[in-house]
């Protein structure tokens, strides 16, 4: 099976689709065989930030048991002049306090501002049952502490070009990585696994059991759903 980590779009190789604030009601409409991660995406914090009603309807419906993760959340440096940085850290801490009421794993979106996420995370890792970095695209030596910490790290269509993602993931502790498609539509998973493969000069049918593997270590408090 070639499980898709993190997609915006409904796909029975998706582990988790991904829910904007505008569809969480999806996720309650679900039957208990579909998988969602919902959360306040740094892109669209302004529209929501910190507003009380907002966070209960999120608490709400994140508690379902087809909700298997929070986020994606986190902090974009391209967006502080929508959402100040102080403003994104508030909002990315309350995503953690979330997940730790919660016991459910937590997805982070983090661009430009891998420093600050390390920060706060060193604060907070031990609260979340699993942290997944999505989308990763930067150098090993920025994901260096994050593995160290035990954070996943997700790749996507980045593999097929970027250079920096690339050597990223051959160095990535086998343990430590997931394949997706996030929200482009130019490659498919298929394409993005088979690059990975060849990437860590490892057969396909080896790289999908070990995704397989972390999938189920990822996703261990949902087990019983």
């Amino acid at each position: 099976m070639l499980i898709d980590f993190h997609s915006h779009y409904a796909s029975e190789l998706a582990a988790c689709q991904i829910l904007n604030a505008d569809s969480w009601q999806q996720a309650e409409q679900a039957t208990t065989t579909q998988r969602f991660s919902l959360g306040l995406h740094p892109w669209r914090a302004h529209l929501y930030k910190l507003d009380a009603a907002f966070w209960q309807e999120l608490e709400r419906l994140a508690a379902l048991p087809q909700v298997w993760a929070i986020g994606e959340c986190g902090l974009d440096k391209y967006y502080e002049q929508q959402t100040s940085k102080e403003a994104q850290e508030a909002i990315l801490w309350a995503h953690f306090e979330l997940a730790a009421r919660l016991q459910k794993p937590l997805i982070l979106h983090t661009v430009g501002r891998y420093n600050e996420t390390l920060r706060l995370l060193q604060r907070r890792a031990k609260d979340a049952p699993a942290l997944a970095l999505h989308g990763f695209a930067s150098r090993a030596s920025v994901a260096l502490p994050f593995w160290k910490m035990g954070v996943y790290t997700s790749f996507g269509a980045a593999l097929m070009q970027n250079v920096a993602a690339q050597n990223a993931l051959q160095v990535c502790p086998a343990e430590r990585f997931f394949l997706e498609t996030d929200a482009q539509k130019r490659y498919d998973i298929q394409e993005i696994y088979e690059k990975a493969a060849t990437l860590r000069a490892v057969e396909l049918p080896r790289l999908q059991m070990q995704i397989e593997e972390n999938w189920a270590r990822f996703f261990e408090c949902n087990k019983q759903v």
